[in-house]
């Protein structure tokens, strides 16, 4: 089997990459430019250079390739910048997946079609849910990033009734922890924004609220399991969506607690007004559980951060 995985030199690309590849996987990693990361690929992977924009090298790349499925992980992924740059979103997130899309529809008919495993996002489902949301509620998008992965999602689906896809759809919740060392490094997420302060590269952490807003944490090397899952229940014409969650709820401060125990060191937190996210979003992951014959193995809180730790350069 030969997978294409878009954004493969990304945080989440590198464990679906490592994954992938011990599972006996062909791996091609896709970046905008090679050397975009320090840690090296897990080994065996091949890079090739492309931008999902440039639909005559996505043309070709698909073409040459000769891939059984495409891992899409790439694109644009902070809310809040996209209320600034919402055409760039427009333009990678929707416009990239087309251009995929597009690739795998020119293939001659004798060519065998590389199915589409896409991974969406928590964001999809808003504020206004409390508590365990399944794969059956109504996406309700609240920045231009969402409304960019609630967009790709409908436009995979649509090919796919066509019969002339197969696809999967995994909405994943807040992914932390670290695979061979690599862990996620934004500035925009809790756990590495903690872990930067605990590293002493940061003074203080913002947190909202008073911290007892409750959030979903998966394990990055359990979303990576998933995706290796769904390349094994894809069929042409079907695409269904799984909820890729711990499916248990941390408070956020909760989540600051374990990071000082984890590291053993206190924390400066400055507390900012409570905004209009939900008290409580956790995964219902049902239909991942009972149809992927997967479970989040390594997404208790611990586990998540000792691992995302354990990449982070502490001295």
């Amino acid at each position: 089997m030969h997978a294409l995985v878009t954004g493969g030199l990304g945080y989440i690309g590198h464990a679906v990459t490592a994954e992938l590849i011990s599972a006996g996987w062909e791996v091609t990693a896709l970046s905008r430019g090679a050397g975009e990361r320090d840690e090296p690929l897990a080994n065996g992977a091949e890079v090739i250079v492309g931008d999902l924009v440039d639909r005559d090298r996505i043309n070709e790349i698909v073409s040459d390739g000769d891939y059984d499925t495409i891992v899409h992980l790439a694109g644009l992924a902070r809310a809040r910048e996209s209320f600034e740059q919402p055409l760039a979103y427009f333009d990678v997130n929707v416009g990239g997946t087309s251009n995929l899309l597009h690739a795998i529809e020119r293939l001659p008919d004798e060519r065998k079609r590389p199915s589409i495993i896409y991974a969406s996002t928590t964001l999809i489902y808003g504020s206004r849910y409390v508590g365990a949301v399944d794969e059956n509620h109504e996406p309700s998008p609240e920045s231009p990033y969402a409304d960019t992965k609630v967009a790709a999602e409908r436009l995979i689906a649509a090919q796919a009734t066509t019969g002339r896809l197969a696809a999967v759809i995994l909405r994943v919740f807040n992914v932390g922890g670290g695979v061979d060392g690599v862990g996620d490094a934004d500035p925009t997420r809790i756990i590495p924004n903690l872990l930067r302060v605990a590293a002493g590269e940061s003074d203080a952490v913002t947190l909202v609220g008073n911290g007892t807003a409750i959030r979903d944490f998966v394990h990055v090397a359990d979303v990576a399991n998933a995706v290796r899952l769904a390349a094994g229940v894809v069929r042409n014409g079907a695409c269904p969506i799984f909820n890729i969650g711990s499916g248990v709820g941390s408070r956020l401060v909760d989540v600051l607690r374990c990071v000082e125990d984890v590291t053993g060191r206190s924390l400066v937190i400055h507390n900012t007004p409570q905004d209009g996210a939900p008290a409580r979003l956790i995964a219902d992951v049902r239909y991942a559980t009972g149809h992927l014959d997967w479970a989040p193995e390594r997404s208790d809180l611990r586990t998540i951060i000792a691992d995302a730790w354990k990449c982070w350069d502490h001295g």
